[in-house]
């Protein structure tokens, strides 16, 4: 991740950019994307495969790919780690985490873009509410972050905090184990948003079926109306789901050239070895 949040004109070249090469990732579970749906993520063990998603203007490598468990738990992981980020060493809100903000490399990497409706945060204390534009029908969608993605709070108390992102991460999780379609589907209506936000605690049960078990509580949480009821950034990255031996063993590994020899060399002949027959062979992760 870049050391400081780009700005509006070099983030939109990055979307640009990232758009010619981006796989089959988290856009392309979208149903606007072409693509069609062939059921919801494995949730099983990591060698396992989710369903082909198929879009009619994927570039040749992403066609036909399927999503490894693994992969999707890196993935999540890459982006908490992002807002993590962001949210601490940048003091900036994203106000805008939704499926087409999260750009996935040939390589495998989950990006975080989408930074043009960013807000600081409050001074004092991160998670205390600063103020921010809600959802408006006079303007075009196009120039306003995704509805179906945004947290309550911002659209009926004009707030917004950093734990309106992990509302929306939460969100976004919920995506990805639905066949990419967002629990909330508002038309770009602020009357239906608000409808069926009241709902949204029945939608979640519904949903947690096709999440995976160590996941479920985590997202449970993410998805409390209450923004002091969820989880930050930081303490999400802690949970059960992501204490995997692999995954930890792909994060050693993004940032290998900046470990001394002595680690390198007790990372090939110890770590590696060890974690090596619980990563598919198919994996790609961790490839910078």
């Amino acid at each position: 991740m870049a050391r400081d949040a780009p700005n509006h004109t070099s983030i939109r070249m990055c979307v640009r950019t990232y758009h010619q090469v981006c796989t089959c990732g988290v856009r392309t579970y979208q149903k606007e994307a072409g693509g069609t749906i062939t059921g919801p993520p494995s949730t099983g063990a990591s060698g396992q495969h989710c369903p082909n998603t198929i879009a009619t203007n994927r570039p040749a490598h992403a066609k036909e790919y399927t999503f490894l468990d693994i992969e999707l738990k890196y993935g999540i992981l890459q982006i908490t780690e992002a807002l993590s980020f962001l949210h601490y060493s940048g003091q900036v809100i994203h106000k805008n985490v939704c499926p087409s903000s999260i750009l996935i490399t040939k390589k495998g990497t989950w990006k975080l873009a989408g930074f043009e409706f960013t807000e600081r945060t409050n001074e004092t204390d991160a998670t205390d509410p600063v103020p921010c534009q809600p959802w408006s029908t006079r303007a075009s969608k196009l120039v306003q972050p995704n509805l179906d993605y945004m947290a309550p709070e911002i659209q009926i108390n004009s707030s917004c905090s950093i734990l309106s992102d992990m509302f929306s991460l939460g969100m976004v999780i919920c995506a990805i184990f639905n066949h990419g379609r967002s629990l909330i589907q508002s038309g770009n209506s602020t009357s239906t948003y608000l409808k069926q936000m009241e709902l949204v605690d029945e939608a979640v049960h519904n949903i947690l079926p096709r999440i995976p078990i160590p996941l479920q509580e985590a997202t449970t949480r993410l998805l409390k109306k209450s923004p002091g009821a969820r989880p930050t950034a930081q303490l999400l990255t802690l949970i059960k789901y992501f204490s995997d031996p692999a995954v930890q063993a792909l994060q050693f590994l993004d940032v290998i050239n900046m470990k001394d020899p002595t680690q390198k060399t007790h990372y090939y002949r110890s770590t590696l070895r060890e974690v090596l027959p619980f990563i598919p062979r198919m994996s790609s992760l961790g490839a910078n």
